[in-house]
């Protein structure tokens, strides 16, 4: 059974659906209130919060069991950690702590042993006092030396080998001066040139990246790239406000231009399709002239001909079926430019609305770092066992590995999905909060040219959204959440398959278009839970009948929410551009072109420019990605407050914007409309069409 509107200009959809069966009966959208609200979806409120406080608990098992410095320190290949004072112990075969044993080397060395007979091919861990400065580095298991762990010295190989052998420390004083010595072979490891990055030792041999990153910037050195951060600190600071001004001004821009910027938009796009099938018809026809004589003909084999002549002829179809639906589509294109209009107006008057996007960023920052810290506790509270060795020659006990019980497991996935769930509850509470901010502002009433709003509208929102919509977020954000985690757990068979043989690939392959389409289903999923979001701050509904009625909403004007998806996706992007492009430019021009950050001789100078430009370029895309989501939602909703006021009193909280595009509504009585309960001038729901 379907509730909707009795003019539906969708008449088709109707005739379909009601041959399945599907009964239509008229629903009349009620006028916007906040008086009176109910507290909804309350069950799955108490579930989040039930969940949370499970996720509290795994926290808690954490810190107890947990031993983070197994993951940031990193352990050897006997279990030890680096950079303690642990002992071997070969009658328990563990690790004991003992404060007279020498210090372990604090840095984490990933080696291969000498003697492939006796350890195998595999890669180990060593504990070493620095990381490897050359191409070829011994490293010694040796109890008598210094953190452990006896290192050769040299440049070259040979060099590295007699200074084992020559050492006086411990067990290789046998080695000395002994060229085919056995201790080494059995107790020494080769390792390569790396670079510390916290306690761990990564190779930097054959890094593509390094090289290039040393090349762009022109140095050898990375101090000068914190040289050039450190001196160009205030450009950078001033260059990212400035980006704030030109999001600001970009949206006013929008609020006069819209409709140029829009039609000269979907002109180039018309342009940009008419040439392509212009430039591929003409590849065709010089091809088709290299063909001369008794082989005139023989173009129509030619698979390029082919393939340059009927793209060409395709892409040219499409330009004029284009040009149709844009012509067939003007009125939903004219709605939606007076939508974006519309938004600038919105956030121009309430621009504390952009904060939202900032305080939901802070919140889900530091709700991932304290996930992260619970995850590396978690981790780490795995018990340390012998493993079996690569190879029997190799002692029983001396090779470890981390092993984790069912209930670490369950724990993880547990931990794994709460992510999920609670980032995209952070989430979906800021789009809801920026919903009521927007309804607020297009059902207020307006006295001397202004609206008539709270005094902190983004306190109010957020009170409103936490007293009654929790629960309907935690129920939206849910259904993402469960999507993500099925996504995670095919991701991870897919990974386990691997690509060794011809059953795996076929494995994978299934995967990959499960994956896929879970994509899909979550991209629509968001799109729908948003759109609930938007109408529960509307009619104060639960998820499920706010759901229900976006769903049949979009249908009923699948016309204009289709355009306005498609206008909002190209000012939204145009606006990310324009923001972090024209911010870049001025950093990079004013550290080229200015002489106190130019000239090399100053103190002033700025060694090289490109640094500070490129982070300026991140953090203006970010900025400009937060105001672009603020702008992206509040279109959307008000769009659906157009529409759901058209259905609900004939347009009466419609602005002259709108107004003057879709002619059939009513004119309302004055600029000074009654507040949110108005009743009066309500006709029967009508469509755009």
């Amino acid at each position: 059974r379907i509730r909707t509107s009795p003019d539906l200009p969708y008449a088709r959809l109707s005739l379909v659906l009601s041959t399945m069966g599907v009964k239509f009966e008229n629903e009349k959208a009620q006028p916007v209130t906040f008086e009176n609200r109910k507290c909804r979806d309350v069950f799955w409120l108490l579930l989040f919060i039930v969940f949370v406080g499970g996720m509290f608990c795994i926290m808690g098992y954490s810190i107890k069991e947990g031993n983070y410095k197994r993951i940031t320190s990193g352990m050897d290949y006997r279990g030890c950690i680096c950079g303690t004072h642990m002992e071997y112990n070969a009658a328990t075969q563990q690790c004991d702590d003992n404060d007279s044993a020498p210090e372990l080397g604090d840095k984490t060395v990933f080696v291969q042993m000498l003697d492939t007979n006796k350890w195998g091919t595999g890669l180990y861990v060593m504990c070493a006092a620095s990381c490897p400065s050359v191409d070829f580095q011994l490293l010694c298991r040796d109890t008598s030396a210094p953190n452990g762990v006896l290192a050769g010295s040299g440049s070259t190989v040979s060099a590295q080998y007699s200074s084992i052998q020559n050492s006086n420390t411990g067990i290789s004083n046998g080695c000395q001066n002994n060229a085919g010595c056995a201790w080494i072979q059995e107790n020494c490891a080769r390792t390569y040139a790396a670079n510390s990055m916290f306690n761990y030792c990564v190779p930097s041999q054959n890094s593509t990246f390094i090289e290039f990153a040393d090349d762009f910037i022109n140095d050898e050195s990375w101090g000068t790239a914190f040289a050039s951060l450190n001196k160009g600190a205030w450009i950078i600071f001033a260059c990212v406000m400035v980006s704030v001004i030109i999001s600001f001004v970009y949206m006013k821009v929008l609020e006069k231009a819209a409709k140029c910027l829009t039609f000269t938009a979907l002109g180039l796009i018309l342009v940009a399709l008419v040439a392509s099938g212009l430039f591929l018809l003409n590849a065709a026809s010089n091809i088709k002239e290299t063909y001369t004589g008794a082989n005139s003909d023989g173009y129509w084999d030619d698979l390029n001909f082919k393939m340059d002549f009927y793209g060409g002829i395709a892409l040219l179809i499409v330009s004029f079926l284009y040009l149709l639906l844009v012509c067939c589509m003007c009125k939903r294109i004219l709605v939606a430019i007076k939508c974006v209009e519309l938004a600038s107006d919105a956030i121009m008057d309430t621009p504390t609305i952009i904060f939202i996007p900032f305080i939901i960023g802070v919140i889900g920052i530091l709700t991932f770092v304290v996930w992260c810290v619970t995850a590396v506790l978690l981790f780490s509270a795995g018990e340390v066992v012998a493993a079996d060795p690569p190879t029997s020659a190799v002692p029983n006990g001396l090779y470890k590995k981390f092993e984790f019980n069912d209930e670490l497991r369950y724990a993880g996935l547990y931990h794994l999905f709460g992510l999920f769930w609670t980032t995209q509850f952070i989430s979906a509470f800021g789009e809801l909060a920026m919903a009521f901010v927007v309804v607020r502002w297009f059902f207020s009433k307006t006295e001397g040219g202004k609206k008539q709003l709270p005094s902190a509208p983004v306190c109010s929102s957020f009170a409103l959204t936490m007293k009654h919509h929790l629960g309907t977020i935690a129920f939206g954000s849910l259904i993402i959440a469960v999507i993500k985690m099925v996504r995670a757990i095919l991701e991870y068979i897919k990974a386990k398959a691997g690509p060794s043989d011809k059953q795996n690939k076929i494995v994978r392959f299934v995967m990959c278009c499960c994956g896929c389409c879970l994509w899909c289903v979550e991209k629509c999923m968001k799109f729908i839970n948003n759109q609930a979001y938007i109408q529960a701050a509307l009619t104060g509904d639960s998820f499920c009948d706010s759901a229900k009625r976006a769903f049949w909403l979009i249908m009923r004007n699948i016309g204009e929410v289709g355009m306005m998806k498609l206008t909002a996706t190209i000012f939204v992007w145009l606006g990310k551009l324009v923001i972090m492009g024209f911010s870049t430019m001025l950093c990079f021009l004013i550290l080229t072109q200015v002489p106190t950050f130019k000239d090399q001789d100053r103190d002033t100078a700025v060694p090289n420019a490109f640094i500070p430009s490129i982070l300026v370029a991140l953090i203006t895309y970010f900025i400009g990605a937060a105001f672009m989501s603020v702008y992206s939602q509040t279109i959307e909703t008000v769009l659906m407050c157009f529409i759901h006021d058209k259905e609900a009193t004939g347009g009466q909280f419609t602005n002259e914007k709108l107004r003057g595009t879709v002619s059939h509504l009513k004119k309302t009585h004055t600029d000074e409309n009654s507040g949110f309960n108005t009743q009066d001038n309500i006709s029967a729901p009508v469509n755009l069409a």
